[in-house]
């Protein structure tokens, strides 16, 4: 946890503070801690409308976004890439001076379709599952609520979050998984509960209803060491 307060003042959060369990108290009533790091410019906000406002800044810049075709071809040039796209009715070409690929689950496909090199961008799915709670028991804590994440997993821990609706739901859990599924494991509910009873002492396994899921790209593979994303120009490749 120290570790983690000094890194953030590092970043330039300026505004943490490292809390003793009365302190805690005061502000969570319900949540058991001995210690814990408050971050008050931590937030959430709604992802969809996010992208939709970013859509609509793209549109008002005359860009232009083409949907349900799939790039199968990138071809390096002197002055830039050609590019080949398919959709249902046929194959097209076009030329760009600079591409971005941030292609989320599909993005190391890409990064081989551009000539880069597989063993640096091959990337594992990780699953992660939620749990939805009670509603009734949403308005036990006001903020959201991390453990001290472990070093050897790539997730952050079972956390507790709520959303825009003032719902609470728990996760994500981290799984590595071979193929891409959403459905979330039923089975877990037990495992959820277990890993946060400890903090969480007001939430009990029939208060937990499976949720969500989302699969996230990762460069880091079980067992591995911490590979975070790459942002880079890889105009000299």
């Amino acid at each position: 946890m120290k570790d983690l307060f000094e890194r953030g003042l590092k970043n330039g959060v300026e505004d943490l503070r490292l809390l003793f369990k009365d302190e805690i108290k005061k502000l969570e009533p319900y949540v058991e801690a001995e210690k814990a790091i408050n971050s008050p410019s931590t937030g959430i906000l709604d992802s969809h409308s996010f992208m939709q406002n970013l859509v609509w800044q793209f549109k008002d810049q005359n860009g232009q976004i083409v949907y349900n075709t799939e790039l199968v071809g990138i071809e390096k040039r002197i002055d830039g890439f050609e590019i080949t796209v398919k959709d249902k009715r046929e194959v097209s070409k076009f030329l760009t001076r600079i591409l971005i690929n941030f292609a989320g689950l599909n993005s190391d496909k890409i990064a081989f379709l551009a000539g880069l090199v597989k063993e640096e961008y091959e990337l594992k799915f990780c699953k992660g599952d939620y749990f939805r709670v009670h509603n009734n028991k949403a308005r036990f804590i006001n903020r959201l609520i991390y453990p001290v994440p472990k070093e050897e997993r790539i997730g952050l821990g079972i956390h507790a979050t709520l959303d825009l609706t003032g719902g609470l739901r728990l996760g994500p859990d981290d799984e590595y998984v071979d193929k891409i599924d959403y459905n979330v494991v039923r089975s877990k509910k037990k495992i959820f509960y277990e890993s946060v009873k400890k903090f969480l002492p007001f939430i009990e396994q029939e208060d937990l209803a499976p949720d969500m899921s989302g699969i996230r790209p990762s460069l880091q593979g079980p067992g591995e060491d911490f590979r975070d994303f790459i942002i880079k120009d890889e105009i000299e490749r």
